[in-house]
């Protein structure tokens, strides 16, 4: 089975990033961002329920950007947990998308060719 969605596609990270977890009580903590996608990213830290709502803020290095972006939580293991992001305005997900063709050394053409690519094959 071959995988169109772009924002599945995940690039290995180290991001440092402050974490807040939503809910009767708010706690934040830092921690790193191991892989991230437009989608989601794979945070290191402790377990969490699925469905947790947090709110992660990290900065992306190689363009100058901070994001601040809302999450919900999909899985957990004991190395940390899978999150989806929610709610992305535009910015953001130019943002990240600028991120990520810098991480994979190609522009959003590339990707979306290298999509299609997989579809033909």
């Amino acid at each position: 089975m071959i995988d169109l969605d772009p924002t599945s596609h995940q690039y290995a990270v180290e991001i440092s990033a402050q974490v807040r977890v939503l809910g009767d009580r708010i706690r934040q903590q830092v921690c790193q961002l191991r892989n991230i996608s437009l989608g989601g990213t794979f945070l290191e830290l402790g377990r969490l329920p699925m469905g947790t709502l947090v709110n992660i803020t990290f900065g992306l290095p190689t363009i100058g950007e901070r994001l601040s972006l809302d999450a919900v939580v999909q899985w957990s293991t004991d190395d940390g947990v899978g999150v989806q992001f929610e709610g992305m305005r535009a910015r953001e997900v130019w943002a990240l998308w600028r991120y990520l063709e810098s991480v994979a050394g190609a522009g959003p053409e590339s990707l979306a060719c290298d999509s299609a690519e997989r579809l033909a094959n």
